[in-house]
């Protein structure tokens, strides 16, 4: 926002995150925009009340949402255009490094494609909604023993015909005196098939 100042100092600039939004004044300076040349701000600005009024939106650097570690990453980049695109009255811009990927391309129409794609990927990769997915963290004082006991974990699992991911470190490796490890199991049907050895 301190470059902004300096790039435009005649503008009257917003900005909107989390802590702007809990601020008494900010609700004072969204009913009158007429005052507002220029509003940042984080996901949070496209979840406020701007309905229909914004001329421009535009997203930076949308890639970091399609890389994000997680099953539903597609889902959360698309939601956010699709956000922005209720707010915006004329333009919205969306700067990406893969323009083509499914995901962007499908904001442009009407989803249809989006949901195909996602659920053609989803299907094949085992996930919810065709698959419920669960991840255990086992903790142990040896490194060692932990990995060997999630391993022995992993193989009675998949010798009930269970599709299990792992182990794998867990990103924060050790808590206190316990390392971590964890295993993801991808199932249909309900928990009681395997539930005994989760005990």
């Amino acid at each position: 926002i301190t470059y902004l100042h300096k790039a435009y100092p005649t503008k009257d600039i917003l900005k909107v995150d989390s802590e702007a939004i809990s601020n008494k004044t900010y609700h004072d300076k969204i009913e009158d925009l007429s005052q507002i040349d220029i509003i940042v701000g984080t996901q949070m600005a496209l979840k406020s009340n701007l309905e229909d009024k914004i001329d421009l939106v535009g997203i930076l650097m949308i890639d970091q949402w399609l890389k994000l570690p997680k099953f539903d990453a597609y889902e959360a980049t698309y939601e956010l255009p699709s956000q922005a695109k209720f707010i915006t009255k004329n333009k919205l811009i969306i700067q990406s490094y893969d323009p083509t990927h499914f995901v962007l391309k499908s904001i442009i129409g009407d989803g249809s494609t989006y949901y195909k794609e996602e659920l053609s990927r989803r299907r094949l990769s085992k996930l919810p909604p065709y698959y419920q997915v669960l991840q255990l963290r086992i903790e142990g004082m040896s490194y060692l023993k932990t990995f060997q006991y999630a391993l022995s974990l992993k193989t009675s699992l998949e010798k009930m015909g269970l599709t299990v991911l792992g182990p794998t470190s867990s990103v924060l490796l050790k808590q206190l005196e316990n390392y971590r490890v964890l295993l993801t199991i991808k199932y249909q049907g309900s928990l009681k098939t395997f539930n005994h050895l989760l005990k």
